[in-house]
């Protein structure tokens, strides 16, 4: 299972990309011949849902009404990183206002399983049997071990993304920088002065102008050159 979770991320585009295969491949797996699973996937940072995914369109309307309600069992176990299991959605005292607005939906019982992600984020796979009392003790653990090795996958692809991220910052940094240093550039000839004043010539007419300098220092150049300048790089 681990070797066809890494294909996932090596496989996908994004962290998004990523847990909609995670969420698809996680019904899959819970699914039986006698209920059908549903599955969602809930990534959460700073305490505030960042991420959802789904593995259809009925997990993702189950998911955003528990979202609307502002709680229930697969925020809970996001939050506080335990398993939590309604066997029957019927019977189950808790969450009644979020269990009621889904009694429609054919739904008999949920499953939310942590994801163990440390203090990179926290989140949960949740899962929506048509069953009550669907996850019996052996598919309790089998969804247990199934979200260890979904966090270690999602682990991987969160690492990846943010080093996608820092790479674009990056680029963005120096392609700003580059914009800037040819306006100190074209300062310095037309005034006959060094970098430093130039730079401030710069800043000044910035400020007195009320634009951004990298947005001002890509006027000057293309009022002199014609066209933006341009940065060159090799991925």
């Amino acid at each position: 299972m681990a070797a066809t979770l890494q294909d996932l991320v090596l496989a996908s585009a994004n962290i998004d990309e990523f847990l909609h295969q995670l969420a698809a491949h996680a019904a899959e797996s819970l699914s039986t011949g006698e209920t059908t699973v549903h599955c969602g996937a809930t990534l959460l940072r700073d305490k505030k849902m960042a991420t959802v995914a789904s593995s259809g369109r009925q997990a993702l309307e189950l998911d955003e009404l528990q979202y609307d309600h502002g709680d229930g069992p697969c925020l809970s176990a996001a939050r506080t990183g335990t398993l939590v299991y309604v066997p029957d959605t019927v019977r189950e005292a808790r969450w009644r206002p979020y269990l009621d607005a889904i009694a429609p939906r054919g739904v008999g019982s949920i499953l939310g399983v942590p994801l163990d992600l440390g203090d990179q984020a926290s989140g949960a796979l949740n899962f929506y049997a048509t069953a009550p009392r669907a996850f019996g003790e052996e598919t309790l653990a089998d969804a247990l071990g199934y979200a260890r090795q979904a966090a270690a996958s999602l682990l991987l692809a969160l690492r990846i993304g943010r080093l996608a991220e820092t790479r674009d910052h990056l680029k963005t940094a120096m392609a700003s920088r580059t914009g800037i240093d040819l306006a100190t550039g074209i300062l310095m000839a037309q005034n006959r002065c060094g970098q430093q004043e130039a730079f401030e010539m710069l800043r000044a007419a910035s400020s007195h102008r009320n634009i951004k300098i990298r947005d001002l220092a890509e006027q000057i150049v293309r009022s002199v050159g014609g066209g933006a300048a341009a940065t060159y790089f090799k991925d």
